[in-house]
């Protein structure tokens, strides 16, 4: 059979290398045109009844999961020093902003947070009974500048039941900040380093108050994930070419054959390390 087949290669072989060299063309041709998705992929089919209602959700109410949540469990923040810190981190935060491409030659700065929610920065509803309408008033206009000011500001708070167990427990210090991501650039490849900005002001704010925070969100967990995923990939490429190596010395006994084979493989590894 084998000797039919190698008569079969020996005859087609003009055949043969056009019909190789023609879906080598093809598949670079389609490779081309492969995009990376920087949305959370879904783990149910598109066809799904639960999957079809989600979306309608997501056609209703936006995107979901582009919220960063840091948390804080201390008394000392509602100190006013550690508490004029929380409020300037939330400002912070608010001026992240990544560089997206408008031309071949020119870019903007597009702001990556949409906006924060947290005990410095949230709103108690009014009503205009002359306008017959409804409105949204800050709870703190301004960075405060006394311990009454904070004090006069969350026990307000304390007073809107809308809040309680988001914002603040009646029995615990424990408090959360929303930053809400710019869901159309963070699902792009022009989100930057905006979660990691986030990270570097968090930490920066715990080295300042000694106060303990936590991160979480999709977000964040998204990136750590994917800095890991990169980091495991670079070892198993390396790994790959190191048992490549052991085998072609083992198969060819002979350290000339060994080093050309890995010359070819080396490439494939510079190349694949390039664009991880």
């Amino acid at each position: 059979m084998w000797s039919k087949f190698a008569s079969f290669v020996l005859r087609a072989r003009v055949f043969l290398i056009i019909l190789i060299v023609a879906v080598t063309v093809f598949m670079g041709w389609k490779g081309a045109q492969v995009k990376m998705s920087y949305e959370f992929g879904g783990l149910l089919p598109k066809h799904d009844s639960t999957y079809i209602e989600y979306r309608k959700f997501i056609d209703n109410f936006s995107q979901d999961g582009n919220v960063v949540i840091i948390g804080v469990e201390d008394e000392r923040l509602y100190e006013l020093g550690s508490f004029q810190k929380w409020y300037d981190l939330a400002d912070k935060l608010r001026s992240i902003q990544v560089e997206i491409p408008v031309s071949q030659t020119e870019t903007e700065n597009v702001a990556a947070v949409d906006s924060v929610f947290s005990l410095a920065h949230s709103y108690e509803l009014k009503k205009d009974t002359a306008l017959r309408r409804f409105y949204f008033e800050p709870l703190i206009t301004g960075m405060p500048q006394a311990q009454s000011q904070v004090d006069s500001a969350i026990a307000k708070m304390k007073r809107l039941p809308f809040y309680k167990d988001l914002l603040y427990k009646s029995d615990d210090p424990a408090t959360i900040m929303m930053v809400f991501l710019n869901a159309e650039i963070f699902n792009s490849e022009n989100r930057g380093n905006s979660v990691q900005d986030i990270d570097a002001m968090v930490t920066e704010f715990e080295a300042d108050t000694g106060i303990k925070t936590y991160l979480s969100g999709l977000p964040y967990i998204r990136t750590e994930m994917t800095d890991k995923v990169k980091a495991e990939l670079r070892l198993f490429v390396l790994l790959a070419a190191a048992v490549t190596a052991l085998l072609l010395l083992l198969f060819f006994r002979n350290f000339r054959v060994m080093l050309v084979c890995m010359t070819v493989v080396s490439v494939g590894v510079v190349w694949s390390l390039g664009f991880m």
